[in-house]
């Protein structure tokens, strides 16, 4: 039994995607197709999200600071071939991710891409690039502030497992911001606090399943390691993708914030 869940852990861990930022010009080109094929993080405090859906409000409130956002689209159901997740902190709820998805026929966006036209918009001060996690340690250029991939020191006390597997894992690529896998397993920081009830979603009653989660890498290109603090944000997500009650609404998934690796057990 033992050696089927260690198989089962592996094949959870196997095809993660990982994200990077990377430095983009303010008034870079935000896409050259209309096909929605990019993610991207806050840059500053207080910047918004591009929403999927014009004019559609993404955040809980005006002071909350935007993250990052990914888009993510679905084969199936097909009102999800266009999808997009994006998530906020918020001074009053913490942090929280938001949800649009749009099918192929719709109102606001041609069904086939179209090279035609180019937008600008304003636009955040990172993309975020995904590569596939590699097997292996490889060697990046480390571009954060201050060193973020070194293990704590635990005095006396036997390092945590899971303290030493993110470690370990993150080593492979030191400055990533992003780990991706739906359906997987997040990489915890730490054995505890972990969610041990994550809640059905609200509108359709499916369960839902990680999806992503954010690493505290991403607060340093941020500039907001002095102001927002966690271990890592895991972010679930409805697992049937349902549809929102009309197509500018937005849907709220689940985040569990874990606090970081020298912090004191909270609520999250």
């Amino acid at each position: 039994r033992r050696a089927t869940m260690e198989e089962e852990e592996e094949e959870e861990d196997a095809g993660v995607e990982l994200g990077f930022c990377e430095a983009i010009s303010e008034d870079a080109v935000l896409f050259e197709r209309e096909d929605w094929r990019d993610a991207w993080d806050g840059g500053v405090a207080g910047g918004v999200a591009m929403p999927l859906i014009p004019h559609a409000e993404e955040s809980c409130c005006s002071r909350a600071s935007f993250l990052a956002q990914i888009y993510a689209p679905l084969d199936t159901p097909a009102s999800a071939f266009h999808r997009s997740l994006a998530v906020y902190e918020c001074p009053a709820h913490g942090p929280r991710c938001c949800r649009q998805q749009l099918p192929r026929e719709n109102e606001f966006y041609p069904s086939e891409p179209s090279a035609e036209r180019s937008m600008r918009r304003p636009r955040p001060h990172f993309e975020i690039v995904v590569e596939s996690e590699p097997k292996e340690q490889v060697i990046v250029p480390h571009r954060l502030d201050d060193d973020d991939s070194t293990m704590p020191q635990s005095g006396d006390n036997p390092p945590d497992p899971e303290t030493v597997d993110f470690f370990t894992r993150v080593a492979r690529a030191p400055s990533q911001v992003l780990r991706y896998r739906r359906g997987g397993r997040p990489l915890w920081t730490r054995s505890s606090p972990k969610p041990t009830d994550i809640p059905n979603c609200p509108r359709c009653g499916a369960p839902r399943h990680f999806e992503f989660q954010l690493l505290p890498q991403l607060l340093y290109y941020l500039k907001l390691h002095d102001e927002i603090d966690f271990g890592t944000l895991a972010v679930y997500t409805c697992d049937a993708s349902c549809d929102p009650a009309s197509a500018t609404d937005v849907l709220l998934e689940f985040v569990f914030r874990q606090p970081p690796i020298d912090a004191e057990d909270d609520d999250s």
